[in-house]
């Protein structure tokens, strides 16, 4: 046989070595340049890590504390939005131009979009929807959320699944402008018109949590009795997934018989003692009811202006919580605001350790409140009764008599530490089926609590603490959301669409020709060498 001569084999021929190897490296070249363009372009559509956008900064993504929760969602869910993509980004500002005025040219709505698109690429169990009125599709969605009335640009968050019986089941809730977007006001506290931020990713991220949520909680807010207004308290427990009613008293059949809270805020008026009866059948309930699996609460708050309310402080009592007329007054200015009654208080670490549902807050925030009754626990463990104070005054603070005199002394009074918000549990346990069922009443020393102050101030932990409470109550094992509103930032870099669309054609397709132009040049230089 002869012997092959490799000294002139094709792989050793000189014309390879310089223009066929070099070939090959640009092929290859522009081969992996395509495929990683064709995969950047897949991932940067289907997940949120992969997106570079130099107009998308944190204005534009989902914040990590809401994409924890919504990584954990394990139900199919669509988010459903009631016109086209084309119609939110161009038409929907002309429609509500008589009413608003979006200073950001559109930024806005171009935020809400990317916003929602983050949804499911976050998790794969979401789906977002664009709905168009000349589709087929739409008549069935219309006819789903029928008794809504819904408007062009809604946003509804539809969870349906089927019973166990084998009949289809819808939860929803429709998000609407007003529940999207902030409007600006003026020195004067009236409506400017102007969009000045979005709420959407708390609005969407609630009720994402609302519709999947097995313990349904609403809450029947008494209007009665001289109570104090607290309806924005009210709408922000509507943000984390709460229904509520309101009712004006507790007369026979005005509790919504699937209310799982009733909440009265500083009465000037006390209960009758049916109106007593009324509130523990609903909280320990009738001999052998059991309505609710978790159980039921009553959400008080206390005013230091408050008058004696003898049947609703026996009430309290029997509870292991008692209230004292007169304001709490901090001697140590160290421990108070502008002034000696507006007070911080600290967590009560003993406490907040029995109960596993207390929002432990790192030191950047902290809680503060004015115009507070005087609060104590008037025992820890009584019968099937524990209690817990969850928020503490200082120990050098004292009772200022209500109506107190010119010449009243803190000196004069004995210090003491205070209970801010207190919680009283009844447990009620079936030994049969190893379930408990619980009773509960929060008591909170102030309304001021949950004022203005404490909505609005960002590092004010007030809000964050008591829903966390509250959320425990009702069974909800949840992360509490910040009402976070998101303000586009016209100080960064924001190109044009002319731009964007130039950056993508240059990426997508020139440089990777140039670069098959270049292969080619270079392959013929050689060839004729």
């Amino acid at each position: 046989m002869k012997k092959m001569n490799f000294k002139n084999s094709f792989f050793k021929n000189e014309k390879f070595k310089y223009s066929g190897l070099s070939t090959i490296i640009v092929v290859v070249f522009i081969v992996c340049l395509i495929g990683v363009n064709v995969l950047g372009s897949f991932l940067s559509e289907r997940f949120t890590g992969f997106s570079i956008d130099m107009t998308y900064d944190s204005e534009y993504t989902i914040s990590e504390k809401n994409k924890e929760y919504i990584e954990k969602i394990d139900k199919p869910v669509e988010i459903v939005v009631t016109c086209t993509e084309d119609y939110y980004l161009n038409e929907y500002i002309s429609s509500i131009s008589q009413t608003y005025t979006d200073s950001s040219g559109g930024k806005y709505f171009k935020q809400t979009i990317a916003l929602l698109k983050n949804y499911q690429k976050i998790n794969s169990n979401i789906t977002v929807k664009f709905l168009d009125s000349s589709k087929p599709d739409f008549n069935k969605y219309a006819d789903k959320y029928s008794d809504s009335n819904l408007s062009y640009g809604d946003i509804v968050v539809d969870y349906t699944y089927k019973t166990k019986d084998g009949k289809e089941k819808t939860n929803y809730k429709v998000v609407t402008f007003d529940d999207v977007y902030e409007i600006g006001t003026d020195s004067s506290g009236s409506s400017t018109g102007v969009i000045s931020g979005s709420n959407l990713e708390t609005s969407v991220t609630s009720a994402l949590y609302y519709v999947i949520q097995k313990n349904k909680s609403k809450i029947a807010l008494i209007t009665g009795y001289g109570s104090a207004d607290v309806s924005d308290y009210v709408k922000t427990l509507a943000t984390a997934g709460y229904d509520y009613v309101e009712i004006s008293d507790l007369n026979i059949d005005s509790i919504p018989k699937d209310a799982t809270m009733i909440m009265l805020a500083a009465p000037t008026v006390d209960l009758s003692q049916s109106d007593i009866k009324k509130l523990d059948e609903f909280l320990l309930g009738k001999a052998g009811d059991n309505k609710f699996d978790y159980g039921t609460t009553f959400i008080y708050f206390a005013s230091s202006v408050q008058s004696n309310l003898p049947n609703l402080d026996a009430f309290l009592e029997d509870w292991g919580i008692g209230f004292k007329q007169g304001t709490v007054f901090e001697t140590n200015s160290n421990n108070c605001g502008e002034s000696n009654t507006d007070i911080r208080f600290d967590l009560n670490t003993d406490d907040a350790d029995r109960l596993d549902f207390v929002d432990e807050l790192n030191s950047s925030y902290y809680y503060m409140a004015d115009n507070n009754r005087p609060m104590k626990l008037l025992f820890d463990q009584k019968s099937k009764f524990n209690t817990y104070s969850i928020l503490n005054t200082s120990d050098s603070c004292v009772i200022r008599p209500y109506n107190v005199s010119d010449n009243w002394s803190a000196s004069d009074e004995n210090t003491s530490v205070f209970s801010e918000v207190a919680l009283s549990r009844y447990v009620t346990e079936d030994t049969k089926k190893n379930t408990a069922r619980f009773s509960n009443v929060i008591a909170v020393a102030s309304t001021d609590f949950i004022g203005s102050n404490a909505l609005s101030v960002d590092y004010n932990a007030n809000v964050r603490q008591l829903l966390s409470v509250i959320n425990g109550c009702a069974g909800r094992v949840q992360e509490t959301y910040d009402v976070e509103t998101r303000v586009i930032d016209y100080t960064k870099f924001e190109p044009t669409d002319v731009q964007s669309n130039t950056v993508k054609i240059v990426s997508k397709y020139i440089v990777p020709i140039a670069i098959a132009l270049l292969g080619v040049v270079l392959f013929v230089i050689r060839k004729r060498r």
